[in-house]
């Protein structure tokens, strides 16, 4: 018989070996709701709802890619804006190779899959 539940913190640990496995160490544990179906007590799917900022759209101009001032700059001001809004990672992606060396050289942890929207009102 299949069970759907909301698998506690004190829980997460179960999630090894599935995608949210790979990410669960970076979820806040107050806001993140971990969705679990199990079947004999065994994880069979996943889905996880968690409110997270996005960083996105970051852009240098073609004639000032590059720079390391632009870059600090922008480092310096999405770290603060961060820091104001109380949050302590963001998820951003990369359209472009230079902004992957960007977020390579900043140890920054690629994310497995691809990115959608999901709409469930209006």
């Amino acid at each position: 018989m299949y069970k759907t539940r909301i698998l506690p913190v004190e829980e997460w640990h179960k999630l090894e070996g599935t995608e949210p496995g790979l990410a669960y160490k970076h979820f806040d544990e107050i806001l993140t709701n971990v969705m679990v179906v199990e079947r004999d007590d065994v994880i069979v799917g996943t889905w996880c709802l968690m409110p997270y900022y996005h960083a996105e759209c970051v852009w240098i101009s073609e004639k000032h890619r590059g720079n390391p001032v632009v870059v600090k700059r922008l480092l310096v001001g999405i770290r603060q804006m961060a820091n104001e809004v109380g949050v302590n990672s963001v998820i951003t992606s990369a359209v472009d190779e230079e902004t992957i060396k960007l977020l390579n050289h900043l140890e920054a942890e690629k994310l497995p899959g691809e990115h959608f929207v999901i709409k469930f009102r209006g």
